[in-house]
């Protein structure tokens, strides 16, 4: 059966292993600590994990929760 090249790249996409692994590293949540002594560590390893490990979108989210 013919299926559009479009599905079975989909397809493809969706039996494709997901990367597992640090979003960031200790040093990241280290140098973010500096920046912001206030927060609780853990706060920023979650906020650096909803960012997906994007430490300027991280820092730009703390930044507007102050």
């Amino acid at each position: 059966m013919y299926q559009p090249a479009m599905a079975q790249q989909q397809q493809q996409l969706q039996r494709a292993p997901v990367p597992q692994g640090p979003l960031y590293t200790e040093a990241d949540v280290k140098q973010i600590k500096e920046m912001f002594p206030d927060v609780e560590e853990d706060a920023i390893k979650t906020v650096l994990e909803a960012s997906r490990g994007n430490k300027d979108a991280a820092i730009n989210s703390l930044l507007s929760m102050q």
